[in-house]
Protein backbone atom coordinates (compact mmCIF):
# COMPACT_ATOMS: atom_id res chain seq x y z
CA UNK A 1 0.00 0.00 0.00
CA UNK A 2 1.42 3.30 -0.92
CA UNK A 3 1.77 5.65 2.40
CA UNK A 4 0.90 9.10 2.85
CA UNK A 5 3.89 10.60 2.54
CA UNK A 6 4.15 9.45 -1.49
CA UNK A 7 0.06 10.02 -1.66
CA UNK A 8 1.08 13.45 -0.71
CA UNK A 9 3.94 14.17 -3.36
CA UNK A 10 1.60 12.64 -6.07
CA UNK A 11 -1.63 15.20 -4.92
CA UNK A 12 1.01 17.75 -5.31
CA UNK A 13 2.82 16.70 -8.64
CA UNK A 14 -0.95 16.34 -9.44
CA UNK A 15 -2.12 20.22 -9.02
CA UNK A 16 0.49 21.75 -10.26
CA UNK A 17 -0.16 20.03 -13.68
CA UNK A 18 -4.09 21.13 -13.18
CA UNK A 19 -2.07 24.52 -12.83
CA UNK A 20 -0.55 24.41 -15.88
CA UNK A 21 -3.87 23.02 -17.89
CA UNK A 22 -5.63 25.81 -16.72
CA UNK A 23 -2.96 28.50 -17.86
CA UNK A 24 -3.08 26.25 -21.44
CA UNK A 25 -7.11 26.71 -21.35
CA UNK A 26 -6.83 30.44 -20.29
CA UNK A 27 -4.49 31.34 -23.12
CA UNK A 28 -6.50 29.18 -25.92
CA UNK A 29 -9.25 31.28 -25.30
CA UNK A 30 -7.56 34.52 -24.91
CA UNK A 31 -5.68 33.36 -28.35
CA UNK A 32 -8.93 32.40 -29.98
CA UNK A 33 -10.25 35.98 -29.45
CA UNK A 34 -7.58 37.60 -31.02
CA UNK A 35 -7.58 36.22 -34.05
CA UNK A 36 -11.43 36.63 -34.23
CA UNK A 37 -10.87 40.18 -34.01
CA UNK A 38 -8.51 40.16 -36.72
CA UNK A 39 -11.12 38.45 -38.70
CA UNK A 40 -13.08 41.19 -38.63
CA UNK A 41 -10.56 42.83 -39.84
CA UNK A 42 -10.24 40.93 -42.55
CA UNK A 43 -13.87 41.21 -43.51
CA UNK A 44 -13.76 45.21 -43.43
CA UNK A 45 -10.70 45.16 -46.51
CA UNK A 46 -12.42 42.18 -48.70
CA UNK A 47 -15.23 44.93 -48.74
CA UNK A 48 -12.46 47.49 -49.59
CA UNK A 49 -11.47 45.33 -52.32
CA UNK A 50 -15.00 44.40 -53.35
CA UNK A 51 -15.56 47.98 -53.51
CA UNK A 52 -12.66 48.97 -55.71
CA UNK A 53 -13.40 45.64 -58.25
CA UNK A 54 -16.79 46.88 -58.53
CA UNK A 55 -15.89 50.75 -59.62
CA UNK A 56 -13.27 48.96 -61.94
CA UNK A 57 -15.65 46.66 -63.80
CA UNK A 58 -18.79 49.10 -63.81
CA UNK A 59 -17.34 49.99 -67.48
CA UNK A 60 -14.26 47.48 -67.96
CA UNK A 61 -14.88 43.98 -68.87
CA UNK A 62 -11.98 42.22 -67.45
CA UNK A 63 -10.82 38.49 -66.86
CA UNK A 64 -8.22 36.61 -65.41
CA UNK A 65 -5.82 35.07 -68.15
CA UNK A 66 -3.99 31.65 -66.56
CA UNK A 67 -0.45 30.85 -68.29
CA UNK A 68 -0.44 28.11 -70.04
CA UNK A 69 1.21 25.01 -68.29
CA UNK A 70 2.43 22.21 -69.71
CA UNK A 71 1.77 19.90 -65.63
CA UNK A 72 -1.49 18.93 -64.37
CA UNK A 73 0.39 18.75 -60.99
CA UNK A 74 -2.00 20.49 -57.83
CA UNK A 75 -0.12 22.68 -55.51
CA UNK A 76 -1.88 21.68 -51.93
CA UNK A 77 -1.03 24.42 -49.51
CA UNK A 78 -1.81 22.97 -46.02
CA UNK A 79 -2.47 24.44 -43.33
CA UNK A 80 -1.63 22.57 -39.27
CA UNK A 81 -0.07 23.65 -36.44
CA UNK A 82 3.77 23.43 -34.83
CA UNK A 83 2.55 22.78 -31.42
CA UNK A 84 1.15 19.65 -29.79
CA UNK A 85 -2.36 19.08 -27.58
CA UNK A 86 -4.71 20.00 -29.62
CA UNK A 87 -6.21 16.85 -30.24
CA UNK A 88 -6.83 15.18 -34.16
CA UNK A 89 -6.32 18.50 -35.56
CA UNK A 90 -3.09 17.68 -37.92
CA UNK A 91 -4.47 14.19 -38.34
CA UNK A 92 -8.01 15.63 -39.55
CA UNK A 93 -6.99 18.12 -42.24
CA UNK A 94 -4.03 15.82 -44.05
CA UNK A 95 -7.25 12.90 -43.92
CA UNK A 96 -9.28 15.39 -45.85
CA UNK A 97 -6.28 16.50 -47.76
CA UNK A 98 -5.45 13.49 -49.34
CA UNK A 99 -8.73 12.00 -49.43
CA UNK A 100 -9.91 15.18 -51.65
CA UNK A 101 -6.23 14.58 -53.91
CA UNK A 102 -5.82 10.51 -54.17
CA UNK A 103 -6.42 10.60 -58.10
CA UNK A 104 -4.28 13.74 -58.66
CA UNK A 105 -0.56 14.32 -59.03
CA UNK A 106 0.26 16.94 -56.03
CA UNK A 107 2.76 19.14 -54.68
CA UNK A 108 2.56 20.06 -50.86
CA UNK A 109 3.33 23.22 -49.29
CA UNK A 110 2.93 23.18 -45.58
CA UNK A 111 2.29 25.35 -42.50
CA UNK A 112 2.95 23.60 -39.88
CA UNK A 113 5.72 21.12 -38.86
CA UNK A 114 3.06 18.74 -37.05
CA UNK A 115 0.73 18.52 -40.01
CA UNK A 116 4.45 18.41 -42.25
CA UNK A 117 5.54 15.34 -40.48
CA UNK A 118 1.93 13.81 -40.59
CA UNK A 119 2.11 14.16 -44.86
CA UNK A 120 5.46 12.26 -44.15
CA UNK A 121 4.36 9.46 -42.21
CA UNK A 122 1.51 9.01 -45.35
CA UNK A 123 4.38 8.80 -47.66
CA UNK A 124 3.53 12.33 -49.03
CA UNK A 125 6.49 14.35 -48.03
CA UNK A 126 5.89 18.35 -48.64
CA UNK A 127 7.86 19.85 -51.12
CA UNK A 128 8.03 23.38 -48.53
CA UNK A 129 7.39 23.86 -44.90
CA UNK A 130 6.67 27.23 -43.57
CA UNK A 131 6.40 27.67 -39.70
CA UNK A 132 3.54 29.32 -38.18
CA UNK A 133 3.75 32.84 -37.04
CA UNK A 134 3.97 33.22 -32.89
CA UNK A 135 2.56 36.53 -33.09
CA UNK A 136 -0.42 38.49 -34.93
CA UNK A 137 2.43 40.87 -36.92
CA UNK A 138 3.70 37.58 -38.02
CA UNK A 139 0.94 36.22 -39.82
CA UNK A 140 1.66 38.97 -42.84
CA UNK A 141 5.21 37.80 -43.46
CA UNK A 142 4.17 33.87 -43.59
CA UNK A 143 1.61 34.92 -46.33
CA UNK A 144 3.94 36.49 -48.56
CA UNK A 145 6.09 33.61 -48.07
CA UNK A 146 3.26 31.14 -49.49
CA UNK A 147 2.77 33.61 -52.20
CA UNK A 148 6.33 33.84 -53.29
CA UNK A 149 6.73 29.91 -53.21
CA UNK A 150 3.51 29.92 -55.12
CA UNK A 151 4.34 32.68 -57.61
CA UNK A 152 7.46 30.51 -57.99
CA UNK A 153 6.00 27.52 -58.77
CA UNK A 154 3.88 28.75 -61.53
CA UNK A 155 6.15 30.72 -63.07
CA UNK A 156 8.20 27.66 -63.25
CA UNK A 157 5.35 25.90 -65.33
CA UNK A 158 5.23 23.11 -62.45
CA UNK A 159 1.93 23.55 -61.80
CA UNK A 160 -1.69 23.84 -63.06
CA UNK A 161 -3.90 24.92 -59.88
CA UNK A 162 -3.44 25.70 -55.94
CA UNK A 163 -5.87 25.16 -53.12
CA UNK A 164 -6.23 25.70 -49.89
CA UNK A 165 -6.68 23.32 -47.32
CA UNK A 166 -7.39 24.24 -43.63
CA UNK A 167 -9.88 23.88 -40.46
CA UNK A 168 -12.30 26.33 -39.89
CA UNK A 169 -14.21 27.40 -37.06
CA UNK A 170 -17.93 26.60 -36.68
CA UNK A 171 -19.38 30.27 -35.88
CA UNK A 172 -20.70 30.27 -32.01
CA UNK A 173 -19.39 26.71 -31.04
CA UNK A 174 -15.71 25.55 -30.42
CA UNK A 175 -15.77 23.58 -32.90
CA UNK A 176 -14.56 23.13 -36.73
CA UNK A 177 -14.92 21.77 -39.97
CA UNK A 178 -12.42 21.16 -43.04
CA UNK A 179 -12.40 23.57 -45.68
CA UNK A 180 -10.64 23.98 -49.17
CA UNK A 181 -10.81 26.87 -51.43
CA UNK A 182 -9.06 27.31 -55.05
CA UNK A 183 -6.81 30.44 -55.50
CA UNK A 184 -5.53 29.80 -58.50
CA UNK A 185 -6.49 30.07 -61.25
CA UNK A 186 -8.67 32.71 -59.99
CA UNK A 187 -12.49 31.75 -61.17
CA UNK A 188 -13.21 34.33 -63.12
CA UNK A 189 -17.18 34.26 -62.05
CA UNK A 190 -15.64 35.26 -58.19
CA UNK A 191 -17.23 38.73 -59.50
CA UNK A 192 -20.16 38.31 -61.09
CA UNK A 193 -23.01 40.36 -59.66
CA UNK A 194 -20.37 43.42 -59.26
CA UNK A 195 -21.75 45.10 -62.34
CA UNK A 196 -25.23 45.05 -61.87
CA UNK A 197 -25.14 45.73 -57.88
CA UNK A 198 -26.30 49.06 -56.61
CA UNK A 199 -23.30 51.91 -55.88
CA UNK A 200 -23.88 53.68 -52.16
CA UNK A 201 -22.82 56.93 -53.53
CA UNK A 202 -24.17 59.72 -56.52
CA UNK A 203 -21.00 59.46 -57.81
CA UNK A 204 -18.20 57.02 -59.12
CA UNK A 205 -14.69 56.60 -57.94
CA UNK A 206 -12.32 57.67 -61.07
CA UNK A 207 -8.72 55.78 -60.83
CA UNK A 208 -5.30 56.61 -62.52
CA UNK A 209 -3.69 53.23 -63.04
CA UNK A 210 -4.43 51.70 -66.42
CA UNK A 211 -7.42 49.37 -66.10
CA UNK A 212 -5.21 45.89 -66.43
CA UNK A 213 -2.66 47.01 -63.87
CA UNK A 214 -5.17 48.03 -61.50
CA UNK A 215 -7.14 44.42 -61.76
CA UNK A 216 -3.58 42.64 -61.60
CA UNK A 217 -3.09 44.65 -58.05
CA UNK A 218 -6.76 43.77 -57.12
CA UNK A 219 -6.09 40.10 -57.37
CA UNK A 220 -2.93 40.44 -55.96
CA UNK A 221 -4.63 41.88 -53.09
CA UNK A 222 -7.55 39.35 -53.06
CA UNK A 223 -5.12 36.31 -52.77
CA UNK A 224 -3.11 37.46 -50.06
CA UNK A 225 -6.44 38.22 -48.14
CA UNK A 226 -7.96 35.10 -49.02
CA UNK A 227 -4.61 33.35 -47.75
CA UNK A 228 -4.77 35.14 -44.54
CA UNK A 229 -7.92 34.69 -43.58
CA UNK A 230 -7.19 30.68 -44.33
CA UNK A 231 -4.28 30.58 -41.88
CA UNK A 232 -6.30 33.28 -39.73
CA UNK A 233 -9.28 30.53 -39.20
CA UNK A 234 -6.90 27.80 -39.30
CA UNK A 235 -5.40 29.04 -36.09
CA UNK A 236 -8.79 29.93 -34.83
CA UNK A 237 -9.40 26.01 -34.87
CA UNK A 238 -6.43 25.17 -33.70
CA UNK A 239 -6.41 27.14 -30.49
CA UNK A 240 -10.44 25.49 -30.25
CA UNK A 241 -8.81 22.21 -30.56
CA UNK A 242 -6.58 22.85 -27.94
CA UNK A 243 -9.07 24.76 -25.79
CA UNK A 244 -11.28 21.25 -26.44
CA UNK A 245 -8.36 18.99 -25.32
CA UNK A 246 -7.63 21.19 -22.15
CA UNK A 247 -11.24 20.78 -21.12
CA UNK A 248 -10.72 17.20 -21.11
CA UNK A 249 -7.62 16.88 -19.25
CA UNK A 250 -8.72 19.42 -16.77
CA UNK A 251 -11.83 16.83 -15.95
CA UNK A 252 -9.95 13.91 -16.10
CA UNK A 253 -7.27 15.53 -13.51
CA UNK A 254 -10.37 16.66 -11.01
CA UNK A 255 -11.48 13.07 -10.87
CA UNK A 256 -7.82 11.70 -10.58
CA UNK A 257 -7.23 14.15 -8.04
CA UNK A 258 -10.57 13.38 -6.37
CA UNK A 259 -9.60 9.87 -6.20
CA UNK A 260 -6.03 10.66 -4.66
CA UNK A 261 -7.33 13.46 -2.49
CA UNK A 262 -10.04 10.16 -0.73
CA UNK A 263 -7.69 7.79 -0.54
CA UNK A 264 -5.29 10.24 1.41
CA UNK A 265 -8.00 11.11 3.62
CA UNK A 266 -9.22 7.36 4.40
CA UNK A 267 -5.73 6.63 4.94
CA UNK A 268 -5.37 8.92 7.17
CA UNK A 269 -8.45 8.22 9.15
CA UNK A 270 -7.31 4.57 9.51
CA UNK A 271 -3.88 5.54 10.76
CA UNK A 272 -5.83 7.81 13.40
CA UNK A 273 -8.55 4.91 13.86
CA UNK A 274 -5.57 2.99 14.83
CA UNK A 275 -4.18 5.57 17.06
CA UNK A 276 -7.18 5.91 18.70
CA UNK A 277 -7.12 1.87 19.36
CA UNK A 278 -3.55 1.94 20.28
CA UNK A 279 -4.82 4.55 22.86
CA UNK A 280 -7.80 2.68 23.94
CA UNK A 281 -6.23 -0.90 23.87
CA UNK A 282 -3.26 1.06 26.27
CA UNK A 283 -5.78 2.58 28.63
CA UNK A 284 -7.73 -0.42 29.20
CA UNK A 285 -4.07 -2.74 29.93
CA UNK A 286 -3.17 -0.25 32.98
CA UNK A 287 -6.48 -0.20 34.48
CA UNK A 288 -6.59 -3.89 34.40
CA UNK A 289 -2.94 -3.80 36.25
CA UNK A 290 -3.02 -5.64 39.47
CA UNK A 291 -1.63 -2.76 41.74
Amino acid sequence: MENMSSLQKRIKTVQELHSIVKTMKALAAVNMHQYEEVIFAINDYNHTLALGMQALLKNTQMFFETPSVKSNKVAAVVFGSDQGMCGQFNDIIVNYTIANLQEQEKIFLVVGSRAAANLTDRKCPPSHIIPLPSVISGITLTVQDILITIEQWFLNREISKVLLFYNSPIPGTNRYTTKHLQVLPFPNDRFHGLQQKKWNSRTWPTFSLPANELFSALIRQYMFATIYRALVESLISENASRLIAMQRAEKNIDEYLHQLNSKYHQQRQTMINEELLDLVAGYTASINKPL
